[in-house]
């Protein structure tokens, strides 16, 4: 039988929650079914009704439920049945605690602020990691072992001294978010361009100057952040982001875009601020989704700017 959740059942309710509702001019559990008495106004009595309900237990819905976030790796190791999420941010550790690896079920590990310069060949015994925070550890090389961690989707690498990164990048093929803001990355293997998953990925801060053009196979990216690097120009890589909401490339050495920017359907946030552009692509009126355009600190003319303005007319455009 199919349970009805708009009524509860009256027979849930305590004698007392019953004649509680009488008094308040309701004859049944149906708030439009009252009696006609004087009392506190409708929207009050719906408000009370609603209460009353809830504190009896008469909706069956519940938010689900939080997992335990253990903070101390003595606790989790105590307990390594329930230690599912760990996080030990900035706990002094000077070398990456090998005990993790008596943590069988963990799924989300934070160790973001403890300054132990490398990572173990153990990281596969973590094969069932979806959330990782390395940020700020002074990494100065990513291990291949990261490569191994097949259900990651989140992974967290900023603030750290990553010269390159291992091909083994590309094992991670659940990978949702990575971020690697901040690093010393020159280049980048052609291996990332494998994350056919991936939606979300910062690199700002890194001294870039290339995209490889197996990036263009990640056609379900959504945010690609690359401020603050060396580009000169633009990779042909990006034209094919057909799903790019937003393209962030401020801080570089562009004196120029490419046409096909403009044809890119879903972008809609554009950040180009100080770069040595001079015009935007003729056809810039054609990015139709486009809300958001940072100019500033170019070297834009004001006819140029009046005409960027006419051909995006639903744009806010920053100069």
């Amino acid at each position: 039988m199919k349970q009805a959740h708009n009524r509860p059942n009256p027979k849930r309710l305590c004698r007392r929650t019953k004649h509680w509702l009488s008094l308040q001019g309701f004859d049944s559990l149906n708030p439009c079914s009252r009696r006609q008495r004087t009392g506190a106004p409708m929207k009050t009595r719906l408000f009370l009704l609603s209460l009353t309900l809830s504190l009896a237990g008469c909706f069956p819905w519940r938010a689900p439920e939080r997992p335990h976030f253990f903070t101390n790796l003595e606790e989790a190791l105590s307990r390594p049945e329930d230690a599912t999420h760990l996080r030990l941010y900035e706990t002094g550790l000077t070398a990456y605690p090998a005990e993790l690896a008596r943590l069988p079920n963990l799924t989300h590990l934070g160790l973001r602020g403890n300054r132990f310069g490398e990572l173990p060949p153990s990281l596969p015994e973590l094969r069932g990691l979806v959330w990782l925070d390395l940020g700020e550890c002074g990494l100065t090389a990513l291990s291949p072992a990261v490569g191994e961690l097949d259900r990651l989707t989140v992974l967290y690498l900023n603030d750290n001294r990553l010269e390159k990164l291992p091909s083994a990048i590309g094992g991670l093929a659940a990978l949702e978010y990575l971020n690697l803001d901040r690093n010393k990355l020159a280049s980048l293997p052609e291996t990332l361009g494998t994350l056919e998953s991936l939606k979300w990925l910062r690199l700002n801060g890194n001294a870039l100057q290339l995209l490889p053009p197996e990036l263009g196979r990640l056609r379900n990216l959504r945010r690609l952040y690359l401020s603050n690097n060396k580009l000169a120009e633009l990779s042909q890589a990006v034209s094919t982001m057909e799903n790019l909401t937003d393209l962030s490339l401020s801080g570089n050495d562009l004196a120029s875009l490419p046409e096909w920017v403009t044809e890119l359907p879903a972008l809609r946030r554009l950040d180009l601020d100080r770069n040595n552009l001079t015009a935007l692509p003729r056809s810039i009126g054609r990015l139709k989704e486009l809300v958001w355009l940072r100019l500033e600190q170019n070297k834009l003319p004001e006819e140029e700017k009046k005409r960027v303005k006419d051909l995006l007319p639903n744009c806010h455009i920053v100069f």
